[in-house]
């Protein structure tokens, strides 16, 4: 049911925190062994990236012999469903209820917060040294990522625990303005908040905790409950790919825009971005939307239709 899709999707995705975690720790191991200058340690953690891929490679191979096996083996093998025509997936589309609206909450909330959420991940390092200064050498970069990633690690099983009960829109939309709030924060208060490292620390690592504990697990889920079942694959595509346009965007104007403009200014410009998307959020997304009523809430807009 919608209930257990939102939950199961958040807690696959929730590995993801763990994966931001895994770099940071190998980079302070492999630092002790070769020692914090050795250029060995960037070749190494950019190597080690390729493992996890090389195993899903493997994974997905024998995943594929196995259910070719048992389709072969079965007497009265059971057949996937023909694929819909084109045409029939526009036609879809096209009659799909409230569309620009929903096309704004997925792909237009994914978009901004990939924005955020990859300029700011990205280019931690670039907020630590403006803060810190020289004494942000690699290891301490290393340590002080490993505490923002703890501090959000968190939020994804948040997310789980609470999917189902508040549901995607409110969890989405209590994240973007928690996020607004504390990057307002960092931006007003930046040139005294920047010489208290830990006040630092716990305000951008509460940034990526509301994040997780918000739009970046309901970004991925929105789109399965949101469309109906004939375009649900194309409308999820498309807002998926919104959202990669977002992260590409975050990752090439961060560096430059904090350099001309100053990483106070950039994060109050990021709580703008989070505050226009907490009232997309609110605006174009079905509250009803992974509560388990959707079905209940489109059948009566039918209703209503039908009557006018």
């Amino acid at each position: 049911n919608a209930k257990d899709r939102g939950q199961s999707v958040a807690l696959v995705f929730s590995m993801q925190g763990v994966g931001y975690l895994a770099p940071p720790l190998l980079c302070l191991l492999l630092g002790a062994i070769f020692g914090a200058d050795n250029t060995m340690i960037w070749r190494l953690l950019l190597g080690f990236g390729f493992l996890p891929a090389l195993y899903l490679m493997w994974l997905r191979k024998k995943y594929k012999d196995e259910k070719a096996a048992s389709l072969t083996s079965s007497d009265d093998p059971v057949r996937a469903p023909p694929a819909a025509e084109k045409g029939e997936v526009w036609k879809a589309i096209k009659s799909e209820r409230s569309l620009f609206r929903k096309l704004v909450g997925t792909a237009g909330s994914w978009l901004l917060f990939d924005i955020l959420f990859y300029g700011n991940t990205l280019f931690q390092p670039v907020v630590l040294t403006a803060a810190f200064g020289d004494s942000e050498d690699v290891m301490a970069t290393a340590v002080d990522t490993t505490i923002i990633n703890l501090l959000s690690l968190p939020g994804y099983f948040v997310s789980v625990f609470f999917i189902g009960k508040l549901g995607p829109k409110y969890i989405q939309a209590q994240g973007f303005i928690m996020m607004a709030v504390l990057y307002f924060i960092i931006g007003f208060g930046w040139d005294s908040i920047k010489n208290t490292k830990v006040l630092l620390l716990l305000l951008y690592g509460g940034t990526f905790f509301f994040a997780n504990f918000g739009p970046n697990s309901t970004t991925f889920v929105l789109p399965s409950m949101t469309y109906s079942p004939k375009c649900r694959s194309t409308l999820n595509g498309i807002s998926a790919a919104a959202g990669k346009l977002g992260a590409f965007l975050g990752a090439t104007m961060f560096e430059p825009l904090s350099e001309s403009l100053g990483n106070d200014t950039i994060m109050i410009i990021c709580g703008g971005v989070a505050l226009v998307s907490f009232v997309i959020t609110l605006w174009s997304i079905d509250g009803n939307v992974g509560r388990g009523n959707e079905q209940k809430s489109e059948e009566e807009e039918e209703e209503k239709e039908q009557m006018v």
